[in-house]
């Protein structure tokens, strides 16, 4: 028999399924060891010499473990393929009485039996600076943390927790909450515009305008927007000019970690750590490839799925093969591929299993992941100014401004929405009727006092995005 240990028991059933009788799949569940507690954890004098001792809820599962490892002709570590599941592989090895440079280390994206036949086909060693990365934050965690967090306890709130990442997000917050209470805020008047267009044989048409008053120049005095105001009740309107502009959106990458936190909390209002939760199920069951990456990498097998999809569900003409760099950080985790599902053929009607948040969560990133192979949104602008004849300053003349958009090409965009034709149908209309000196009709003409604001704080989406910025 040969043992496989991977992290999580939710994984084993189906991994057994795959490997056959010859294999026997156990779980880890986590960690298995940590830095002792107190002080003993680190040896500061000794050069900062860790100690590590057995997490004592993990004591039957390691009786397990040796016990299994006795009888079985090979020992293969099969944890996560970050830091962590290389700390948690390395610690097996000490409590297996295993040589962490010679025991095999297999790694997998995906839970398929391709994915996992190919990994123990292709095993590698314990990759040592990996662990040692983990191990180093570990340290910090302990020597800045568990100093720091004891202070919380005692001064805010119990069970608060500070460290590496809390205190440079606390940082962050404070930093920004400094920038809002030392905001001077200034009034300023706003001028808006509806003006009516006829269109023959139809209803007349409505477009909403604004004043384009430069911003380094506002109109702070309420008698000089009242004087604006008296001006164009007595002015009669015409197009000024339309000026036409193209506009193309290109999709955004596959999800890595951060981004899908940050889609999930902004478009599903999951919470980063619930989203964390359901993907890692989502994983697990086998549905989507590992959810901690920071690569938006495609493999060539996925970039194939991929472009069958879009051409037999949407076109050829849809299709658009992309490859996309990801920001080169020093601490990137870039060993595997991007998040996606791991049969993007595969839509919510094919897992009637998920519901709810799950579904959701699937749904987004499978539609993420077509997304970046598929053409750009293309669109025309128009931009349509309005002049008028009684303007108050006859040297500097305010114009009300509009801008019209029709959609040439939705693109990735078909994805997301139905086609706007009717949009477009009366974009194409007004676009025809408005040209130069032609004269349209005031609706209404409004005056709004508004209040700069300083930027908002932070919801955990900004903040985790924040922290990816820096």
């Amino acid at each position: 028999m040969i043992l496989l240990i991977v992290e999580s028991p939710a994984k084993c059933k189906k991994i057994e399924s795959f490997l056959g009788s010859g294999y026997k799949c156990v779980a880890s569940k986590g960690h298995i060891r940590d830095l002792a507690k107190g002080d003993a954890g680190i040896s500061i004098k000794d050069n900062f010499k860790p100690n590590y001792a057995v997490i004592p809820m993990k004591k039957s599962v390691i009786k397990n473990l040796q016990y299994l490892a006795k009888g079985a002709k090979e020992v293969i570590i099969a944890s996560d393929l970050d830091r962590e599941g290389e700390a948690i592989g390395y610690h097996l090895t000490q409590v297996l009485n295993l040589d962490p440079l010679t025991t095999k280390r297999i790694v997998f994206n995906q839970i398929t039996k391709k994915a996992i036949t190919d990994a123990l086909k292709n095993p590698r060693t314990l990759d040592m600076d990996l662990f040692y990365a983990q191990q180093a934050r570990r340290i910090l965690d302990r020597l800045v943390g568990f100093r720091i967090s004891p202070l919380l306890w005692k001064h805010i709130k119990g069970r608060l927790s500070a460290g590496r990442c809390q205190s440079v997000a606390l940082h962050l917050v404070y930093e920004r909450n400094h920038n809002i209470n030392s905001f001077d805020s200034n009034s300023y008047f706003k001028i808006s515009g509806d003006f009516s267009i006829p269109v023959e044989g139809e209803d007349e048409q409505i477009i909403s305008t604004v004043m384009n008053i430069p911003k380094k120049e506002p109109i702070t005095d309420l008698e000089n927007a009242i004087q604006i105001m008296k001006g164009c009740k007595k002015s009669i309107f015409r197009v000024k000019s339309v000026k036409q502009s193209d506009s193309r959106r290109n999709p955004p990458a596959p999800f890595i970690t951060s981004t899908l936190q940050q889609s999930a909390s902004s478009q599903l209002s999951i919470p980063p750590d619930i989203c964390m939760s359901l993907a890692q199920k989502l994983y697990e069951r086998g549905m989507i490839t590992y959810m901690r990456t920071d690569c938006t990498t495609l493999s060539p097998e996925a970039h194939s799925k991929i472009k069958d999809v879009i051409i037999n569900c949407y076109g050829e003409e849809l299709y658009n093969f992309r490859e996309f760099k990801g920001k080169k950080t020093a601490n990137a985790q870039e060993a595997h591929e991007a998040i996606r599902p791991v049969y993007v053929d595969k839509t919510l009607d094919d897992y009637p299993e998920l519901e709810g948040s799950e579904a959701r969560l699937y749904d987004l990133i499978r539609k993420r992941t077509l997304a970046s192979q598929m053409g750009p949104q293309e669109k025309k602008i128009f931009t349509v100014s309005i002049t008028w004849s009684k303007a108050p300053d006859k040297t500097v003349k305010y114009h009300f401004i509009t801008k019209l958009e029709r959609e040439d090409k939705q693109g990735y965009m078909v994805l997301y929405r139905l086609p706007e034709t009717e949009n477009n149908m009366n974009t194409n209309k007004l676009c025809d009727i408005l040209k130069p000196k032609k004269v349209v009709k005031r609706k209404l003409i409004t005056g709004e006092q508004r209040v700069t604001k300083p930027v908002g704080r932070f919801t955990e989406s900004s903040l985790i995005k924040e922290l990816e910025k820096r």
